[in-house]
């Protein structure tokens, strides 16, 4: 139903680069962050950003193609909906311009705990109240195929909670294929059937384990750190509360923990300590390396 081959789109920082994967029905999640591109990729598969080389698919078509768009609904993190309109016109308005019969509004807002808000206008809702609506007219559209949510579980008004987690379900049998962005492991890992990682605008594994999603989430900050006598160095470390691990990488060592700042300090505290000479010390990007030692059976690059 989606596929992408070696797309990219945007511009930096926040970009695409050779990204390339197919997604099939079932409820799959991107995990990454809005600055990992995450965000850019539902745009682009729902016709809201351009590609700037490569392909994507969606349903077999462009995602610009007006049957496409009708059959696509995507939940951005602020849904513009008509703010005059009253959440019930909505609903009417939307089936109209998807082909469907007129919904039964409470039928469609009831199983996220927001009938009451049928006859309510637009602009006299909640910014969480406006996304369950639309999150309700997403995923109970009979005329969608293609679903793409942003954090389908932040920034929604509670009583949708358990309606949203219900209509992914129902929609895995339903043939539909869900595409949700999230920058949470556990959030991915409860909802989906397979996870894709982005890093910096790049696909870095694909059908991830909750245990890869993990030591993305977990990755820190990571320094690579080159020393006169890295023996020293590692010994003297090991005794620092800011350091969660060290590895070898050739002549460097990479030494991670929570934050740059704090493993700066570490690695000044650690020379100091160990009458060691640091030549060199800068920043990587962590999860990266960490996914590439802890996953490296199902490895995927993304270029």
């Amino acid at each position: 139903m989606i596929a992408v081959e070696l797309m990219a789109a945007g511009k930096a920082p926040l970009a695409l680069s050779a990204v390339s994967f197919t997604l099939a029905a079932g409820v799959h999640a991107v995990l990454g962050a809005a600055a990992d591109g995450a965000t850019l990729l539902l745009e682009v598969l729902a016709g809201q950003a351009r590609v700037r080389a490569g392909e994507a698919r969606v349903l077999g078509r462009s995602p610009s193609d007006v049957e496409t768009r009708r059959a696509v609904a995507y939940v951005p993190r602020a849904p513009l909906l008509p703010d005059a309109l009253t959440v019930s016109d909505v609903l009417h308005v939307a089936a109209t311009i998807r082909g469907e019969a007129p919904p039964d509004v409470d039928a469609r807002l009831a199983p996220f705990g927001i009938a009451a808000l049928a006859s309510r206008r637009v602009r006299a809702l909640t910014r969480d109240e406006v996304r369950a609506v639309a999150l309700a007219e997403a995923l109970g559209s009979s005329a969608v195929r293609v679903v793409l949510i942003d954090e389908p579980l932040v920034g929604i008004d509670s009583r949708a909670m358990p309606g949203v987690r219900a209509a992914l379900r129902t929609r895995v049998h339903g043939g539909t294929c869900v595409l949700v962005a999230t920058a949470s492991p556990n959030d991915a890992a409860s909802m989906a059937t397979s996870m894709l990682m982005l890093m910096r605008g790049k696909l870095v594994a694909q059908d991830a384990s909750p245990h890869e999603a993990f030591v993305y989430a977990m990755g820190g900050a990571q320094l690579r750190v080159v020393a006169s006598d890295p023996r020293a160095l590692v010994a003297a470390l090991a005794t620092d509360a800011a350091v969660t691990g060290v590895d070898t990488q050739g002549a460097a060592l990479i030494v991670r923990g929570g934050d740059a700042a704090s493993l700066g300090a570490a690695v000044a505290r650690a020379a100091v300590l160990g009458h060691v000479d640091v030549h060199e010390m800068r920043a990587e990007a962590p999860a990266l390396a960490q996914l590439q030692a802890a996953a490296a059976p199902r490895w995927r690059p993304g270029s």
